[in-house]
């Protein structure tokens, strides 16, 4: 079996998940960008998606229902994300939940943005 790399025109995955999250970042001014599933935990094969969470600031522009906002900034990238919208609100309400999925993110997960270091 042929498997085709989820890196897009990007020569490596590195390459194309900083791609991911400059145009994520400039298009939508997150507070933090995590990614999550199987490439965080080091199990993803070459053809995997790559698992995001992104996580508005307080009064942003997205909540946690707009996902074909958080989808937008990536089309025509050709790589394979399946991005998770989440306002700061339910980010900090699942934080506090030790079974929640944003506590399963917060353990898991890497970050890979944050609108707060320099």
């Amino acid at each position: 079996m042929n498997v085709r790399p989820n890196h897009g025109v990007f020569a490596h995955e590195n390459a194309a998940l900083d791609a991911v999250v400059a145009r994520l970042r400039d298009a939508l001014d997150p507070r933090e960008i995590w990614l999550f599933g199987s490439r965080a935990r080091g199990e993803s094969r070459a053809d995997s998606d790559f698992d995001l969470l992104v996580v508005a600031k307080r009064g942003g522009v997205f909540g946690s229902d707009d996902y074909e906002m958080v989808d937008a900034p990536l089309n025509g990238s050709g790589v394979g994300c399946d991005i998770v919208p989440c306002s700061a609100e339910d980010f900090e309400d699942g934080a506090a939940l030790p079974t929640s999925f944003v506590s399963r993110i917060l353990r898991e997960g890497r970050k890979l943005y944050d609108a707060g270091s320099p």
